[in-house]
């Protein structure tokens, strides 16, 4: 089981009556407005220590061989999406990028102590998420991310890495340019492999060997829009490619969202045990 352990940078302001808020209003422009906030962080660190040990606790008393993963780490899209906002961001990248810089070491401090917290307290595998792709490549030029956002997330997963943890990393999009950089950072597994972005057959091909690969099973087609056969055929296409050699995690590109009719969500859930027993 996977819980969210802090998926966003915990920035925060305080707002009219003086309480202590999450930004999301995208009123970052300018390095004054960045150090008005307050990082939030031992309080999201020790609920993320508290929730694990919990169901860790759960599954103890079950006998359980479920483990528990926890997703977090969000340097990159934390800023982008809530802090400052798409535009305003990719401009400061070439404006003022010693500010961008300063929002993700601040970040990555976070989340490493986030990191060391959760090896500590028993985590079965950590999972750092950060949306850095279109469907066509990175966001920023990959020269740019191979020095801003690269050795950050690699000290972000170090911890678990020295510590055996298993690492799996989340990115919709195309991100065939980091892909060798999160190899060498340790990475034991790549999610979603974004269907708009990634041929699967392709990334077996040239990962398969060197990663774990998970998801890809489109929500859209089949699982919202498609008929149980049209499920059944999509999910034993991908079997027959990812399964051989161990090495695949067999899920879709996301959340499983309410949209998806529920006689769709069982022949989903009967393909995969259909095709993905191994003899």
């Amino acid at each position: 089981m996977v819980f969210d352990a802090g998926i966003w940078a915990p920035f925060k302001k305080k707002n009219a009556n003086g309480k202590l808020v999450q930004v999301a209003d995208k009123s970052v422009k300018n390095r004054k407005d960045f150090e008005q906030l307050i990082l939030d962080s031992d309080r999201q660190i020790n609920d993320a220590v508290k929730y694990l040990k919990e169901y860790k606790e759960v599954l103890k008393r079950r006998k359980s061989k479920i483990g528990v993963a926890c997703a977090y780490g969000c340097i990159l899209q934390t800023p982008y999406e809530f802090l400052v906002g798409m535009n305003d961001f990719m401009m400061l990248v070439y404006e003022d990028r010693q500010l961008i810089e300063d929002m993700l070491e601040i970040s990555t401090q976070h989340y490493v102590k986030m990191t060391k917290s959760l090896v500590q307290s028993g985590v079965d595998f950590i999972w750092p998420c950060d949306d850095v792709a279109f469907k066509t490549g990175l966001f920023i030029p990959p020269k740019i991310m191979k020095e801003m956002w690269v050795p950050r997330m690699a000290r972000i997963m170090e911890p678990a890495v020295n510590a055996g943890v298993p690492v799996m990393f989340h990115s919709d999009g195309r991100i065939d340019d980091i892909v060798e950089d999160l190899i060498e950072m340790g990475l034991n597994c790549l999610n979603p492999m974004d269907p708009y972005s990634i041929d699967y057959r392709e990334y077996k091909k040239k990962y398969g060997s060197k990663l774990c690969l998970s998801g890809n099973i489109d929500i859209e087609f089949p699982l919202s829009k498609g008929t149980p056969e049209d499920i059944d055929k999509d999910v034993k296409e991908h079997m027959d490619v990812l399964k051989p050699g161990f090495g695949y995690v067999a899920t879709c590109s996301h959340s499983i969202v309410n949209y998806i009719p529920f006689e769709n969500l069982i022949a989903y859930f009967n393909s995969i045990h259909k095709y993905g027993l191994y003899q």
